[in-house]
């Protein structure tokens, strides 16, 4: 990787292995979208349990779901064509925070909503618990 950005910054495009750049690109694309993705459902998962389990409400639980607010923001910030992404992969990830909660509170998944009623803007707004 780093002979590839020292070619690169050179200019040296015909030096290049493109097809091992277009590969490194691609991984890192990916590595942004599973962040992302994993950090999504955590924030998700512990809003369900917020919501659903008051007397388990603490700081530790709400530094937590700062934190990973922060990291989806801040991948936000740098890659802001994620956006579309979080989008996308938006329901699939709160089926998956539902589930994490079930096994994670040992609650009935009945408790816990089928369909999502937390937004994209709620979810990231460092104020916001339910």
């Amino acid at each position: 990787m780093q002979e590839t950005v020292k070619l690169l910054e050179q200019r040296n495009f015909q030096e290049l292995d493109l097809d091992n750049l277009i590969e490194e690109i691609q991984d890192l694309a990916l590595n942004e979208k599973q962040t992302i993705e994993t950090n999504l459902i955590v924030v998700l998962k512990l809003l369900l349990k917020w919501q659903h389990q008051p007397e388990q409400q603490s700081g530790k639980l709400t530094a937590s779901i700062r934190q990973h607010r922060y990291q989806i923001r801040d991948d936000l910030r740098v890659s802001p064509s994620l956006k579309t992404y979080l989008s996308e992969i938006w329901l699939e990830s709160y089926r998956e925070a539902r589930l994490q909660a079930v096994d994670e509170t040992g609650l009935s998944v009945e408790i816990f909503p089928k369909q999502c009623f937390f937004t994209v803007e709620n979810t990231l707004n460092t104020d916001y618990l339910p």
